[in-house]
């Protein structure tokens, strides 16, 4: 399966299309996909979060975008998937606590199924592997919403990511931990696709 590039605010437009879809009766949906190089801020995240300087970033081609997820600052770009899950969590019975406790869940079984030893650290919201030697890694960020009981934004997971990228921020708000990708933590890794 090829993984579409999809600008961040078409895939947002996207994301909002099934929403009203959904939210009329229509199927729950799944957008899987990557991005061009762009910074996101969840709703309440500290702007300074983002350490590299506006020219810094524009002779990147990086733009930053302030969303609704929750969460602080993430990169999202090559190397990297993309899941938007729309769900309506009525119907599935669900609130929004067991919905990223499940949605954590999937990614951890899906990482481990390529042979990463992932894990979860209590209060920290995200996938981590530990490379060796190093200290705990986040290789999945996780960021939701759910507005009237349907889930928007979700989680990306770094595949085979250049980890540079992530210099021009602080990865989620915290600088105790690092970032990875699969590449990095498994001597035959998947590609994208």
């Amino acid at each position: 399966m090829r993984v579409p590039v999809v600008p961040y605010a078409e895939a947002r437009a996207a994301e909002a299309r099934a929403a009203v879809d959904l939210a009329a009766g229509g199927p729950e949906s799944m957008l899987v996909l990557a991005h061009p190089p762009v910074i996101t801020l969840g709703r309440m995240a500290d702007a300074r979060n983002v350490i590299a300087t506006p020219r810094a970033l524009a002779a990147r081609g990086v733009e930053v975008v302030r969303t609704t997820r929750g969460g602080e600052a993430t990169w999202h770009g090559p190397g990297q998937v993309v899941v938007y899950p729309v769900l309506d969590l009525g119907r599935r019975r669900m609130g929004p606590r067991a919905y990223v406790g499940r949605l954590i869940g999937a990614v951890l079984d899906a990482v481990r199924s390529f042979g990463v030893d992932a894990f979860t650290i209590d209060g920290v919201v995200g996938v981590f592997a530990q490379p060796s030697g190093a200290r705990p890694s986040k290789v999945a960020a996780l960021g939701v919403s759910v507005s009237r009981g349907i889930t928007g934004h979700g989680v990306a997971v770094n595949v085979c990511a250049d980890l540079g990228w992530y210099d021009l921020i602080v990865p989620c708000g915290r600088a105790d931990y690092g970032v990875t990708s699969m590449h990095l933590l498994l001597a035959d890794p998947p590609r994208v696709e």
